[in-house]
Protein backbone atom coordinates (compact mmCIF):
# COMPACT_ATOMS: atom_id res chain seq x y z
CA UNK A 1 0.00 0.00 0.00
CA UNK A 2 3.15 2.48 0.89
CA UNK A 3 4.27 1.55 -2.15
CA UNK A 4 1.19 2.72 -4.45
CA UNK A 5 0.71 5.52 -2.15
CA UNK A 6 4.06 6.63 -3.47
CA UNK A 7 3.70 6.74 -6.99
CA UNK A 8 -0.19 8.10 -6.43
CA UNK A 9 1.56 10.88 -5.06
CA UNK A 10 4.90 11.16 -7.10
CA UNK A 11 2.93 11.06 -10.16
CA UNK A 12 0.29 13.13 -9.39
CA UNK A 13 2.80 15.79 -8.48
CA UNK A 14 4.85 15.23 -11.59
CA UNK A 15 2.66 15.19 -14.20
CA UNK A 16 0.91 18.49 -12.89
CA UNK A 17 4.50 20.25 -12.95
CA UNK A 18 5.05 19.17 -16.34
CA UNK A 19 1.46 20.60 -17.56
CA UNK A 20 1.83 23.61 -15.28
CA UNK A 21 5.04 24.60 -16.97
CA UNK A 22 4.60 23.93 -20.23
CA UNK A 23 1.38 26.28 -20.18
CA UNK A 24 2.54 29.13 -17.71
CA UNK A 25 5.59 29.46 -20.56
CA UNK A 26 3.43 28.80 -23.67
CA UNK A 27 4.17 32.18 -25.22
CA UNK A 28 7.75 31.45 -24.59
CA UNK A 29 10.60 29.29 -26.21
CA UNK A 30 9.15 26.43 -24.46
CA UNK A 31 5.81 26.09 -26.76
CA UNK A 32 7.75 23.59 -28.82
CA UNK A 33 5.95 21.11 -30.71
CA UNK A 34 8.03 18.93 -28.89
CA UNK A 35 7.29 20.35 -25.52
CA UNK A 36 3.08 20.11 -26.23
CA UNK A 37 3.18 16.27 -26.85
CA UNK A 38 5.47 16.08 -23.45
CA UNK A 39 2.68 17.91 -21.77
CA UNK A 40 0.09 15.52 -23.99
CA UNK A 41 1.87 12.55 -22.58
CA UNK A 42 1.90 14.37 -18.83
CA UNK A 43 -1.75 14.76 -19.21
CA UNK A 44 -2.52 10.84 -20.41
CA UNK A 45 -0.45 9.69 -17.20
CA UNK A 46 -2.59 11.37 -14.77
CA UNK A 47 -4.79 8.98 -15.37
CA UNK A 48 -2.70 6.76 -13.27
CA UNK A 49 -3.08 8.63 -10.12
CA UNK A 50 -6.62 9.74 -10.63
CA UNK A 51 -7.54 6.13 -11.59
CA UNK A 52 -5.68 3.29 -11.46
CA UNK A 53 -3.35 3.22 -8.70
CA UNK A 54 -6.55 3.70 -6.10
CA UNK A 55 -8.35 1.17 -7.42
CA UNK A 56 -5.04 -0.88 -7.34
CA UNK A 57 -4.96 0.01 -3.42
CA UNK A 58 -8.07 -1.04 -2.48
CA UNK A 59 -7.41 -4.27 -4.28
CA UNK A 60 -4.67 -4.87 -2.29
CA UNK A 61 -6.31 -3.66 0.97
CA UNK A 62 -9.20 -6.02 0.04
CA UNK A 63 -6.89 -8.91 -1.23
CA UNK A 64 -9.21 -9.56 -4.22
CA UNK A 65 -7.50 -8.71 -7.97
CA UNK A 66 -10.71 -8.00 -9.72
CA UNK A 67 -12.85 -6.89 -6.77
CA UNK A 68 -14.67 -4.15 -7.18
CA UNK A 69 -15.80 -1.13 -5.36
CA UNK A 70 -19.47 -0.38 -6.24
CA UNK A 71 -22.04 -2.24 -7.27
CA UNK A 72 -25.26 -1.01 -9.59
CA UNK A 73 -25.25 1.07 -12.46
CA UNK A 74 -22.83 3.73 -11.15
CA UNK A 75 -20.35 0.43 -10.81
CA UNK A 76 -21.26 -0.89 -14.23
CA UNK A 77 -20.20 2.63 -15.39
CA UNK A 78 -17.38 3.23 -13.46
CA UNK A 79 -16.15 -0.44 -14.31
CA UNK A 80 -16.36 0.13 -18.11
CA UNK A 81 -14.54 3.46 -18.24
CA UNK A 82 -11.67 3.01 -15.86
CA UNK A 83 -10.52 -0.03 -17.44
CA UNK A 84 -11.44 2.03 -20.92
CA UNK A 85 -9.48 5.06 -19.42
CA UNK A 86 -6.21 3.25 -18.33
CA UNK A 87 -5.43 1.42 -21.44
CA UNK A 88 -6.21 4.86 -23.32
CA UNK A 89 -3.64 6.38 -21.13
CA UNK A 90 -1.08 3.87 -22.01
CA UNK A 91 -1.21 4.43 -25.56
CA UNK A 92 -1.58 7.60 -25.38
CA UNK A 93 2.00 7.70 -24.17
CA UNK A 94 3.12 5.40 -26.70
CA UNK A 95 1.87 7.45 -29.46
CA UNK A 96 3.04 10.59 -28.07
CA UNK A 97 6.28 9.16 -27.71
CA UNK A 98 6.01 8.47 -31.66
CA UNK A 99 4.95 11.83 -31.84
CA UNK A 100 8.44 12.97 -29.77
CA UNK A 101 10.53 11.15 -32.11
CA UNK A 102 8.99 11.74 -35.57
CA UNK A 103 9.72 15.56 -34.35
CA UNK A 104 12.99 14.90 -33.82
CA UNK A 105 13.81 13.46 -36.51
CA UNK A 106 11.89 16.27 -38.52
CA UNK A 107 13.89 19.07 -36.57
CA UNK A 108 17.21 17.39 -37.66
CA UNK A 109 16.50 15.96 -41.13
CA UNK A 110 14.75 19.71 -42.23
CA UNK A 111 15.81 22.34 -39.68
CA UNK A 112 14.57 25.15 -41.95
CA UNK A 113 11.36 23.56 -42.40
CA UNK A 114 11.60 22.70 -38.71
CA UNK A 115 11.99 26.24 -37.91
CA UNK A 116 9.33 28.00 -39.55
CA UNK A 117 6.45 25.20 -38.60
CA UNK A 118 4.07 26.25 -35.84
CA UNK A 119 3.65 24.21 -33.00
CA UNK A 120 0.24 24.89 -32.06
CA UNK A 121 -0.90 24.07 -35.35
CA UNK A 122 0.88 20.80 -35.01
CA UNK A 123 -0.39 19.62 -32.30
CA UNK A 124 -4.16 20.76 -33.10
CA UNK A 125 -4.10 18.30 -35.19
CA UNK A 126 -1.69 15.24 -34.02
CA UNK A 127 -3.24 15.38 -30.37
CA UNK A 128 -6.71 14.64 -31.55
CA UNK A 129 -5.89 11.78 -33.94
CA UNK A 130 -3.48 10.52 -30.57
CA UNK A 131 -6.53 10.46 -28.43
CA UNK A 132 -9.20 9.66 -30.80
CA UNK A 133 -7.17 6.33 -31.99
CA UNK A 134 -6.60 5.33 -28.48
CA UNK A 135 -10.00 5.56 -27.68
CA UNK A 136 -11.77 4.07 -30.91
CA UNK A 137 -9.34 0.84 -30.38
CA UNK A 138 -10.59 0.48 -26.58
CA UNK A 139 -14.05 1.40 -27.16
CA UNK A 140 -15.18 -2.26 -27.42
CA UNK A 141 -14.21 -1.99 -23.60
CA UNK A 142 -17.83 -0.68 -22.91
CA UNK A 143 -19.00 -3.83 -24.42
CA UNK A 144 -16.33 -6.54 -23.05
CA UNK A 145 -15.99 -5.37 -19.35
CA UNK A 146 -19.30 -6.14 -17.42
CA UNK A 147 -19.69 -6.67 -13.45
CA UNK A 148 -20.06 -10.14 -11.52
CA UNK A 149 -22.38 -10.57 -8.46
CA UNK A 150 -20.64 -13.51 -6.83
CA UNK A 151 -20.57 -14.66 -2.96
CA UNK A 152 -22.04 -11.65 -1.36
CA UNK A 153 -19.10 -9.50 -3.60
CA UNK A 154 -19.08 -7.59 -6.85
CA UNK A 155 -16.27 -7.84 -9.09
CA UNK A 156 -15.56 -6.26 -12.70
CA UNK A 157 -14.70 -8.79 -15.03
CA UNK A 158 -13.82 -8.62 -19.25
CA UNK A 159 -16.55 -11.11 -20.73
CA UNK A 160 -16.96 -11.19 -24.32
CA UNK A 161 -20.34 -13.23 -24.03
CA UNK A 162 -22.89 -13.67 -25.58
CA UNK A 163 -21.02 -12.43 -28.35
CA UNK A 164 -18.33 -14.68 -28.65
CA UNK A 165 -16.03 -17.13 -26.10
CA UNK A 166 -13.92 -14.89 -24.35
CA UNK A 167 -10.38 -16.94 -24.38
CA UNK A 168 -10.98 -17.15 -27.99
CA UNK A 169 -11.90 -13.35 -28.63
CA UNK A 170 -9.85 -11.71 -26.16
CA UNK A 171 -6.52 -13.16 -27.39
CA UNK A 172 -6.12 -12.04 -30.82
CA UNK A 173 -7.16 -8.48 -29.27
CA UNK A 174 -4.89 -8.85 -26.97
CA UNK A 175 -1.83 -9.75 -29.62
CA UNK A 176 -3.21 -6.28 -31.44
CA UNK A 177 -3.26 -4.59 -28.96
CA UNK A 178 0.65 -5.78 -28.00
CA UNK A 179 1.70 -5.24 -31.90
CA UNK A 180 0.08 -2.04 -32.72
CA UNK A 181 0.28 -0.04 -29.56
CA UNK A 182 3.56 -1.34 -27.98
CA UNK A 183 6.02 -3.71 -30.19
CA UNK A 184 5.26 -1.67 -33.41
CA UNK A 185 5.53 1.62 -32.32
CA UNK A 186 8.99 1.00 -30.31
CA UNK A 187 10.01 -0.37 -33.64
CA UNK A 188 9.12 2.81 -35.45
CA UNK A 189 10.72 5.11 -32.64
CA UNK A 190 13.86 3.18 -32.66
CA UNK A 191 14.31 3.57 -36.63
CA UNK A 192 13.56 7.58 -36.01
CA UNK A 193 16.03 8.11 -33.16
CA UNK A 194 18.84 5.98 -35.13
CA UNK A 195 18.16 7.78 -38.40
CA UNK A 196 18.33 11.20 -35.74
CA UNK A 197 21.67 9.92 -34.01
CA UNK A 198 23.30 9.39 -37.33
CA UNK A 199 22.35 12.48 -38.94
CA UNK A 200 23.55 14.50 -35.65
CA UNK A 201 26.93 12.28 -35.91
CA UNK A 202 27.45 13.69 -39.32
CA UNK A 203 26.46 17.07 -38.21
CA UNK A 204 24.81 18.06 -41.04
CA UNK A 205 22.81 21.07 -40.10
CA UNK A 206 22.37 23.45 -41.99
CA UNK A 207 25.57 24.72 -43.45
CA UNK A 208 24.76 28.70 -44.68
CA UNK A 209 24.56 28.91 -40.87
CA UNK A 210 27.71 30.38 -38.88
CA UNK A 211 29.59 27.86 -37.40
CA UNK A 212 29.27 29.12 -33.41
CA UNK A 213 25.12 28.75 -34.12
CA UNK A 214 25.50 24.96 -35.86
CA UNK A 215 27.35 23.78 -32.77
CA UNK A 216 24.65 25.63 -30.83
CA UNK A 217 21.68 23.68 -32.41
CA UNK A 218 23.59 20.43 -32.87
CA UNK A 219 24.11 20.37 -28.77
CA UNK A 220 20.50 21.43 -28.44
CA UNK A 221 19.32 18.69 -30.54
CA UNK A 222 21.60 16.05 -28.89
CA UNK A 223 20.16 17.16 -25.93
CA UNK A 224 16.83 17.02 -26.34
CA UNK A 225 17.40 13.52 -28.18
CA UNK A 226 18.90 12.15 -25.37
CA UNK A 227 16.55 13.06 -23.19
CA UNK A 228 13.40 11.49 -25.51
CA UNK A 229 15.71 8.25 -25.90
CA UNK A 230 15.82 8.06 -21.79
CA UNK A 231 11.99 8.67 -22.02
CA UNK A 232 11.40 6.02 -24.27
CA UNK A 233 14.16 3.33 -22.63
CA UNK A 234 11.91 3.88 -18.88
CA UNK A 235 8.69 3.30 -20.96
CA UNK A 236 9.92 -0.02 -22.26
CA UNK A 237 11.47 -1.02 -18.94
CA UNK A 238 8.65 -0.45 -16.98
CA UNK A 239 6.13 -1.54 -19.22
CA UNK A 240 8.01 -4.81 -20.47
CA UNK A 241 7.03 -6.79 -17.42
CA UNK A 242 3.43 -6.49 -17.48
CA UNK A 243 3.59 -7.54 -21.10
CA UNK A 244 5.49 -10.60 -20.55
CA UNK A 245 3.34 -11.30 -17.82
CA UNK A 246 0.39 -11.11 -19.79
CA UNK A 247 1.92 -12.90 -22.67
CA UNK A 248 1.96 -15.82 -20.27
CA UNK A 249 -1.30 -15.40 -19.15
CA UNK A 250 -3.32 -15.20 -22.26
CA UNK A 251 -1.56 -18.31 -23.68
CA UNK A 252 0.33 -20.76 -21.27
CA UNK A 253 -1.66 -19.86 -18.04
CA UNK A 254 -4.92 -20.48 -19.42
CA UNK A 255 -6.38 -16.89 -17.60
CA UNK A 256 -5.02 -18.14 -14.42
CA UNK A 257 -1.60 -17.48 -12.65
CA UNK A 258 -0.71 -20.21 -11.01
CA UNK A 259 -0.15 -20.17 -6.84
CA UNK A 260 2.34 -18.10 -5.29
CA UNK A 261 2.51 -15.65 -8.08
CA UNK A 262 0.77 -12.37 -5.90
CA UNK A 263 4.36 -11.16 -5.35
CA UNK A 264 5.19 -11.16 -9.40
CA UNK A 265 2.05 -9.96 -9.85
CA UNK A 266 2.39 -7.27 -7.69
CA UNK A 267 5.61 -6.33 -9.01
CA UNK A 268 4.72 -6.07 -12.66
CA UNK A 269 1.78 -3.73 -12.00
CA UNK A 270 3.77 -1.59 -9.97
CA UNK A 271 6.98 -1.40 -12.38
CA UNK A 272 4.21 -0.28 -15.02
CA UNK A 273 1.98 2.56 -12.83
CA UNK A 274 5.87 3.85 -11.91
CA UNK A 275 6.39 5.03 -15.09
CA UNK A 276 3.60 7.55 -15.02
CA UNK A 277 6.12 8.84 -11.59
CA UNK A 278 9.51 8.45 -13.42
CA UNK A 279 8.30 10.06 -16.89
CA UNK A 280 7.89 13.80 -15.25
CA UNK A 281 11.23 13.86 -13.39
CA UNK A 282 13.46 12.52 -16.52
CA UNK A 283 12.02 15.35 -18.08
CA UNK A 284 13.25 17.78 -15.30
CA UNK A 285 16.17 16.03 -15.12
CA UNK A 286 17.61 16.57 -18.39
CA UNK A 287 16.07 19.94 -19.63
CA UNK A 288 17.38 22.72 -17.73
CA UNK A 289 14.06 24.90 -18.69
CA UNK A 290 11.62 22.66 -17.22
CA UNK A 291 13.24 22.57 -14.17
CA UNK A 292 13.97 26.89 -14.11
CA UNK A 293 9.85 26.22 -15.16
CA UNK A 294 9.59 24.66 -12.18
CA UNK A 295 10.85 27.10 -9.95
CA UNK A 296 9.14 29.89 -11.52
CA UNK A 297 5.46 28.40 -10.36
CA UNK A 298 6.90 29.15 -6.55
Amino acid sequence: LAAYSSILAVSLIGNVLIIAVVYKHRHTGMWTTTNCFIANMAFSDLIIPLFAVPNRIFNLARDASFLWMWSGTGGLILCKTLNFLLDVSTAVSILSLVAIASDRYYAVKFPLKAVVSRPTRVCAIVIPVIWLSAAGFHAIYFYTFRLLEWNHNTYCILDWQPYTDSMRAQRPFYMCQFVLLYAAPLLLIAFLYACVIRKLREGALATHKPLRRRRSERSRNRKVTKMCVVAVLCFVLCWAPIHVYSLYFHFVWGWAAPCGMQELTFLVFFAAYSYAAINPFIFMIFNEKYRRGVKSLF
